[in-house]
């Protein structure tokens, strides 16, 4: 009974932070914790038969818990919301953009510099003076900066410099579904954008630190490897974040299924570990499990410590420590409590994707290799387990790449299935290769020169996979109440035995979810949707048979005559009707009419 509260109260605290998406989160939790704790008081009361076996469940005492837990936990997120404080460099953002006055801001470089998609370099700079300033007294907080390639190319964490350029509040987002450029910045404690123009450094600042050996281990791998090879091997070891992995190659991995493989997670730790104990094992004990942890802690540190790969060493040093003190481990309740462990710390993570991901990963994992590999057991021991662990993996993370792109990608098996010994050999090398490297970088090279052919033979297979056809399937954003219905299915064949005997039916439900209220709205939608950060201003017009687009530069096939003919009597209808969301344009010059809205009617 403790272990089942425990796992209750866990995941009251998951829940409680997921609550806070919704402003009417906290009824909503109210609801569902009424309506257990009622399931349990029938049961007691034995007025319904089929809950006979809610007596043997928690206690109200136990629902009552984790509803006051749920409830923290949702007061305990918005309290660690990051805002800006009165002096911070977000305020003065909201003043200084109307007239767009050019400023020199002085403050401390936080991060590397790392390339974006124009070809700019993007950082971090702790603000500590800024001229001109409208506020009085001194200026404070983080601020996102963005520089030509040549004037950022020698900054690095600690220097102290000067940037002059144009401050600006970060954009929201104005297309359906869109990304928040906003509110990502705002989980980072960002308010306020910086366009520079110029950076002056006034001190050099330390040469030494995390990032120094980061750049050690990249530099080292690109020298006989070739910069994007060499970027690759590093990327699948210290993660995408810290090297400037080519964009081009960064999308071709995530269209086959294989976004995984450039982020420091679980798959990386796992190999590395298992590795390291193989390796000691003939020695004593302590001294497998000294080196493992070394190598989990150094895997971390060199890393940054992502949310995914958090998760995964807190897990591999708690999986050490079973094995220390021989005891069995409950892996689903170990990883439970990792989560909640990790989202007490920082709350926000809750809606890191690459945290969520991997929770559901490594749950899939833990729950549905076992039985798939059972189902396979016509197969050969190996063959089995190989296929079972990415069916697992993408069942359990499927819904959630749905929800927040609408795409699946139909290669996703068969990239996991040939990519699987590319990336066990490019982990254990690079790995090695960056620790010779960190005391000797012309051997770290070397080592890296070794993994040349399999490097080329994972970039080459990627990019083949990426030029089938179809290699994506978009179908469009399913719903919040989808995607709870599905992980809702997914829970129900992992506990219920009614379920897993009818694995048939559960596959039809499945589709049904996700197909059928996707249909009825392609079927129904008569939408107008007005882009307004374009230049000029588009407007897309999407009814049952055919879209109209206006003001695009780019060339689109027109549609049939009839259709072409409904499109253009829908839209004279619609400005008829709603002429007024045009009306701003002629009051407020230099402003664009509609920020983004999206008309369904």
């Amino acid at each position: 009974m403790l272990a089942v509260n425990g796992v209750i109260f866990c995941l009251a605290w998951i829940l409680g932070l997921l609550t806070t998406a919704h402003p009417w989160g906290w009824g909503l939790l109210l609801i569902l914790s009424l309506g257990l704790m009622g399931m349990r008081w029938l049961s007691l009361r034995r007025r319904w038969p089929s809950l006979d076996g809610w007596q043997q469940g928690p206690t109200l005492l136990s629902w009552g818990i984790a509803t006051a837990i749920a409830l923290v936990a949702s007061v305990y997120l918005n309290l660690r919301l990051p805002y800006p404080g009165s002096q911070d460099i977000g305020r003065v953002a909201a003043q200084l953009e109307p007239s767009r006055t050019q400023v020199t801001v002085t403050g401390i470089v936080q991060t590397l510099p790392r390339l974006t998609r124009s070809h700019n370099l993007q950082l971090q700079v702790q603000t500590l003076a800024l001229r001109p300033s409208p506020l009085q007294g001194s200026i404070r907080g983080l601020l996102y900066a963005t520089l030509p390639p040549k004037q950022g190319a020698n900054l690095h964490p600690g220097q102290r410099v000067d940037l002059s350029g144009y401050l600006y509040r970060p954009p929201r987002s104005t297309v359906p579904h869109g990304f928040d450029f906003a509110a990502y910045l705002t989980r980072s404690g960002i308010f306020a954008g910086l366009r520079g123009q110029e950076v002056k450094i006034r001190t050099s600042g330390g040469r030494w630190g995390w990032w120094a050996l980061r750049q050690r281990i990249v530099r080292s791998q690109a020298q006989y490897l070739g910069k994007t090879p060499g970027a690759l091997v590093s990327a699948m070891v210290l993660g995408h974040r810290v090297v400037d992995l080519p964009f081009e190659l960064k999308d071709r991995f995530v269209q086959v299924g294989l976004a995984h493989a450039l982020a420091a997670s679980g798959f990386q730790v796992s190999i590395i570990l298992a590795v390291l104990l193989k390796v000691t094992e003939p020695g004593p004990p302590r001294y497998s499990l000294l080196v493992g942890l070394s190598g989990l802690l150094l895997f971390g540190l060199l890393s940054g410590f992502e949310p995914s790969v958090s998760r995964a060493v807190l897990m591999g040093i708690a999986g050490l420590g079973s094995v220390a003190s021989q005891r069995q481990l409950k892996p689903v309740g170990l990883l439970l409590l990792v989560a909640v462990v990790l989202l007490i710390i920082q709350p926000l993570w809750i809606w890191d994707l690459g945290f969520q991901l991997s929770f559901l990963a490594t749950l899939g994992l833990l729950v549905t290799v076992p039985a798939l590999t059972q189902r396979l057991d016509w197969l050969p021991p190996a063959i089995a387990s190989l296929l079972a662990v990415p069916i697992a993996a993408m069942l359990w993370t499927l819904p959630l790449q749905l929800y927040q792109f609408g795409v699946a990608p139909l290669y996703c098996l068969l990239a996991n299935l040939c990519t699987t010994p590319f990336l066990i050999i490019l982990t254990i090398g690079g790995f090695g290769s960056g620790v010779v490297a960190l005391i000797w970088p012309w051997a770290g090279s070397v080592l890296a020169w070794l993994l040349s052919v399999p490097t080329q033979g994972l970039i080459g297979l990627v990019t083949a996979l990426s030029q089938l056809p179809g290699n994506s399937l978009t179908v469009g954003t399913i719903s919040l109440w989808q995607l709870v219905i599905l992980y809702g299915l997914l829970v129900s064949a992992w506990l219920l035995p009614f379920w897993r005997q009818r694995l048939p039916l559960l596959m039809t439900l499945t589709l049904g979810v996700v197909i059928l209220p996707i249909w009825q709205i392609q079927t129904d939608r008569f939408q107008l949707t007005i882009f307004d950060r374009a230049s000029p201003p588009m407007m897309v017009l999407q009814q049952p048979g055919a879209n109209l687009v206006l003001n695009s530069a780019i060339a689109i096939p027109l549609p049939k005559p009839w259709s072409l003919f409904c499109n253009v009597r829908a839209l004279i209808t619609l400005i008829w009707r709603w002429r007024r969301i045009f009306a701003p344009a002629g009051k407020r010059a230099g402003q664009p009419c509609c920020s983004g809205s999206l008309f369904a009617l």
